[in-house]
């Protein structure tokens, strides 16, 4: 291996992981050279996934958690869209730390939808930067 070679890795993820690091890298502030690095290389890919360019190398099937295994986990409780936007909004407003990004994203949703955003917000939503 020559010293000005760099080693390349393949990882394994989903849409939405790829869709999430592409959030996360798109969200940074200020977009460094290895953010941008990591946009040229991943913007590609999300769009021939979203349009049917690429297929999945192989479908995952989900690992059973130990609490499941055994019995331990509360059922789910089936909520409509709405309902999961306005709880994540909820979270959201009381501690937005405590929020996943597909957390965030529903709660911004929420607010755009039902008009709690400002003029400003809103502009930044419908264009994809909020």
């Amino acid at each position: 291996m020559s010293t000005n070679s760099i080693p390349k890795y393949r990882p394994v993820l989903s849409a939405e992981q790829i869709n999430t690091i592409m959030h996360l890298c798109k969200t940074t502030l200020p977009l460094t050279s290895k953010t941008m690095d990591v946009i040229a290389t991943l913007a590609p890919f999300q769009a021939k996934i979203e349009n049917a360019g690429v297929i999945a190398a192989y479908n995952a099937v989900p690992k059973q958690s130990i609490e499941d295994k055994l019995g331990f986990s509360a059922p789910e409780i089936s909520m409509s869209p709405e309902e999961k936007r306005y709880q994540a909004f909820l979270k959201y407003d009381n501690n937005p730390s405590s929020c996943s990004i597909h957390e965030i994203e529903m709660a911004q949703t929420y607010r755009y939808e039902n008009r709690l955003m400002t003029v400003e917000e809103t502009a930044a939503f419908e264009k994809g930067e909020l």
